[in-house]
């Protein structure tokens, strides 16, 4: 993407360029859901039998297939321009670029929101120790005077 160049085409280069990047992001998530199935498995493959929906067979054949089509699909995505208007020396480095600066907003976002999951817990626990009462997570509003605060 130069400024040098054409003026009407910049804007498609950026806007193919971020959809690439969201899709990539998008198969990324969705290769953890496959790597998540591995884990469980992993973990405690007894219980992973007994709770399963459909035949073990099927399922890793499931797995390999979509770790397969994600990995697929990344390499593609990162390594062959969508647009005639991107030579695919510069198409992966700003695609790639774009989605690592996705993928680590992400994880701040995640970060914040499991820190308010956290706190929201931790208030909870604070207003039964003091209280002797048992309260529900959604009597509790962030902001909430508990008997330590007043």
């Amino acid at each position: 993407m130069s400024i040098t160049g054409n003026v009407k085409n910049l804007s498609t280069q950026i806007y193919t360029v971020s959809q690439a990047s969201a899709a990539l992001v998008w198969t990324i998530s969705s290769a953890f859901l496959f790597i998540c199935i591995i884990g469980c498995y992993l973990k405690n493959p007894r219980f992973f039998i007994s709770q399963r929906h459909f035949p073990l067979p099927v399922i890793w054949l499931s797995v390999v297939v979509g770790l397969v089509s994600c990995s697929a699909t990344i390499i593609d995505t990162l390594f062959f321009s969508w647009t005639n208007l991107l030579p695919d020396y510069q198409w992966w480095y700003l695609v790639g670029g774009l989605t690592i600066v996705f993928l680590i907003l992400s994880a701040f976002i995640s970060i914040f929101a499991k820190s308010e999951v956290d706190w929201q817990t931790l208030n909870r626990e604070i207003i039964e120790l003091t209280t002797n009462q048992t309260t529900k997570p959604e009597e509790i509003r962030p902001g909430m005077r508990t008997n330590l605060q007043q």
